[in-house]
């Protein structure tokens, strides 16, 4: 009998550690992307968000500047179903790669990744264009098809920016 209390207290302390090792990697899991800190030197170019949300969806954009795999994505931009103005324009990294991926949740529990890459020249200011968008469906106005798009603006010209995909 001496034996089953300790026993007991063994499978005691390893359920709790069992326990505590799984808060932990859920939580390292959850852990949320670092905010975009806007470089203040260098060659910089500007953009914004321009992203039309329809209500209720939300997206996010992360950028990462640069082609090494190794750096970090950002949280560039959240944007929800009621924030549809156009944001500031915020410094970016010029003459580098900008990957971005950029994913948005829509309604009946769909979604939409699109993962890109461009290079923005120095001194020139974007914008990001696109988000939810309808196209005719079987009945036009009751039943349209839902989806999503990304693309970049140049705003001096208004011609649209190169972009190549990705599929890392």
């Amino acid at each position: 009998m001496p034996l089953m209390p300790a026993t007991m207290s063994f499978f005691r302390l390893a359920s709790i550690l069992l326990t505590l090792c799984a808060a932990l990697v859920l939580s390292a899991c959850s852990t949320p992307a670092k905010p975009y800190v806007p470089p203040t030197d260098g060659d910089l170019a500007q953009i914004r968000s321009a992203i039309y949300m329809s209500s209720g969806d939300s997206a996010d954009l992360y950028v990462q500047v640069g082609l090494d795999a190794k750096e970090p994505f950002t949280r560039f931009y959240s944007l929800y179903g009621v924030d549809n103005k156009v944001t500031d324009f915020i410094n970016i990294r010029a003459g580098q790669y900008i990957r971005v991926n950029y994913f948005e949740k829509l309604s009946a529990g769909r979604t939409c990744e699109i993962r890109v890459a461009f290079m923005l020249e120095p001194g020139k200011r974007y914008s990001l264009i696109g988000g939810a968008h309808f196209e005719p469906g079987t009945v036009l106005k009751f039943l349209p098809v839902r989806g999503c798009q990304l693309g970049l603006k140049d705003e001096s010209t208004g011609a649209p920016v190169p972009m190549l995909p990705r599929r890392d």
